[in-house]
């Protein structure tokens, strides 16, 4: 039996990623970075007000991905190595194995800091940790699973060292001469130029780049704002992951589409019917012990397990379930969709309905050994 079969059934095989020829990257002496960003609920959501809400939510999203991607090409060129030793990135998480040891990731994760500071106020941000690893540990099963114990844990450490507090200033600077007039009314911290503060500006011009319908353009992370202090820039391809699903509508008098705002979505509830209410549907879904089942299971005993376990069950989300959403379920909008987690808004029936067959899908998909919970809200589209 392949590993694929042992863990999801084959009807889903289309989702079984890239093959990563682990062999081929493998020292005597490495380490194993990684990066986790932290606090993306509250990135996305919180200050968050209606006005351009489809779009910052959507944009705040995929930068997310973007970012993450971004910081792995920087740890990249900061280290003078291939990107093919980029083992993952999804879901504002990352792995990249080092080929040698005694590697300062402090300037990285100040440059990190930096921009979180300046941009975000430090309301969110990503932390970096690091393992010092042999070839052995990714031959020996054994060893490959105290591996993935000791850099968990060493992660979950350094979250209770975010931002360097001890050198860092407490008191951040702030905007000067900022009120009513001169806050932004989208995230609510910024000081405005022009109509928006230049963050949220770039937000809702991501919004619209992802929505209208480009093949995997190539942006310039400058022009996305994510430019470190030293002034790195790298291309960043904005894939189907990172578009995922999301409606158009036809715009009067123009020649293009544009997303579907929530309005647009509440509207077409209970479509064919002259009773029931418009309103959104929100949706929050995420694996059901997801720990305990990489605890339990022969996941974690060795690379080619982990890695094709976790990217299989990334594209489920990620491209599976935004699949469904664009043939079946048209009235619906991914706002998050990777890892283990997803949140979609939509017609409220429509969200009833889509629930109900990704829950059924992924027990086939998981051959009912995982279980997915949603929550699920309705609203008026303000």
């Amino acid at each position: 039996m392949s590993s694929f079969e042992k863990y999801f059934d084959n009807k889903y095989r289309q989702l079984e990623p890239g093959v990563i020829d682990i062999q081929a990257l493998l020292k005597e002496e490495m380490t194993l970075v990684v990066g986790d960003f932290y606090g993306i609920q509250k990135f996305i959501f919180e200050r968050l007000s209606t006005k351009n809400a489809s779009k910052v939510l959507r944009a705040k999203s995929a930068f997310v991905q973007i970012f993450t991607e971004y910081v792995t090409k920087y740890i990249c060129h900061t280290f003078n190595i291939d990107e093919k030793y980029i083992l993952t990135q999804n879901a504002g998480k990352f792995e990249i194995l080092i080929p040698h040891k005694d590697i300062d990731l402090s300037p990285v994760q100040n440059q990190i800091d930096n921009y979180f500071i300046k941009h975000f106020y430090a309301l969110s941000g990503m932390i970096l940790a690091k393992k010092e690893c042999q070839k052995n540990d990714f031959i020996d099963s054994s060893s490959y699973r105290k591996l993935r114990e000791s850099i968990a844990i060493e992660l979950e450490n350094k979250k209770f060292q975010k931002f360097d507090l001890t050198a860092t200033a407490p008191v951040l600077t702030y905007d000067d001469n900022i009120d009513n007039a001169t806050l932004c009314k989208i995230c609510n911290i910024r000081k405005i130029e022009n109509e928006h503060c230049s963050i949220c500006h770039t937000f809702i011009d991501l919004g619209k780049k992802l929505s209208q319908e480009y093949k995997h353009e190539l942006l310039s992370s400058k022009e996305l704002k994510i430019v470190f202090d030293n002034g790195f820039d790298t291309k960043i391809k904005l894939t189907n992951k990172i578009k995922s699903y999301i409606l158009f509508k036809k715009e009067d008098g123009h020649n293009y589409s544009m997303p579907a705002e929530f309005d647009d979505l509440a509207k077409a509830s209970c479509q064919g019917s002259e009773t029931g209410i418009k309103a959104l549907g929100i949706l929050k879904g995420d694996v059901d012990g997801m720990g305990k089942f990489l605890e339990e299971s022969d996941v974690t005993q060795s690379f080619e397990n982990f890695d094709l376990f976790s990217k299989t069950v990334d594209n489920f989300f990620s491209l599976y379930v935004p699949d469904i959403m664009k043939t079946k379920y048209p009235n619906t909008y991914t706002v998050f969709a990777g890892g283990d987690d997803l949140f979609l808004v939509g017609a409220w029936d429509e969200i009833l309905a889509l629930a109900k067959e990704i829950q059924e899908e992924f027990k086939k998909f998981a051959k009912n050994k995982l279980s997915i919970s949603f929550g699920i809200a309705i609203a008026k589209p303000t």
